[in-house]
């Protein structure tokens, strides 16, 4: 029997890292092999998918030491609530997503998953409507943020340089959260796994676009 709670945790599914990151590396893989494409800038985007969505683990949990909202009690974990992490991540996976392929039918079904991501949320008790709004305003913000540094004629001359840039603004945010309530052990593998990510991409990315061509 279909209920709202199966209907949730099936929605919920799609914000977890265990499903984003197929979905990551098969669409890397089709794109790097031609299966699909885009008008942008090829298999890259991907690359800058999985650096976009490190980057906002740790861009959530400065937020999140910033406000230090507690988690609701009645779920039983220890942690802070604002903005949604689960929320926020969605948001700069799918919303660059969105931003990839102009296709009506993927960009309606992104719109589909992350309301629905939402309202899981919300219903499973596990965040407000505050913390899933303010999740889904920073998670645009940061795509948008995205979008506009892989524009900069810099960039647009050497795409591997993108990989390096939010390394400084990470990087700052680390000494943050360390300052306000010391870095969880995920965040810290979190930015060692995005360091190492952006500057392996600089580093390969001739090979990359070698092939690309």
């Amino acid at each position: 029997m279909i209920t709202e709670f199966s209907i949730a945790k099936g929605f919920l599914t799609f914000s977890h890292p265990t499903l984003i990151v197929p979905f990551l590396v098969i669409g890397f893989l089709l794109e790097k092999n031609g299966i699909i494409k885009n008008s942008e800038q090829g298999s890259i985007v991907w690359a800058n998918a999985c650096l976009l969505i490190l980057f906002t683990m740790i861009f959530n949990a400065f937020l999140k030491s910033l406000f230090l909202v507690p988690l609701n009690p009645s779920i039983g974990k220890e942690g802070f609530a604002f903005p949604s992490g689960h929320m926020q991540v969605s948001v700069a996976f799918y919303g660059w997503v969105f931003w990839i392929y102009a296709n009506r039918s993927i960009r309606g079904l992104i719109l589909l998953i992350l309301t629905g991501v939402g309202w899981g949320l919300i219903h499973q008790g596990y965040h407000t409507l505050e913390d899933v709004v303010a999740a889904a305003v920073v998670g645009v913000l940061t795509v948008y943020g995205f979008v506009k540094v892989s524009q900069f004629p810099l960039i647009q001359k050497n795409p591997a340089r993108f990989s390096l840039c939010f390394i400084p603004v990470a990087g700052l945010m680390m000494g943050i959260i360390h300052y306000r309530i010391g870095i969880p052990p995920h965040i810290q593998i979190t930015f060692t796994g995005f360091s190492g990510i952006a500057v392996g991409w600089f580093f390969c990315s001739r090979y990359f676009s070698r092939n690309n061509s």
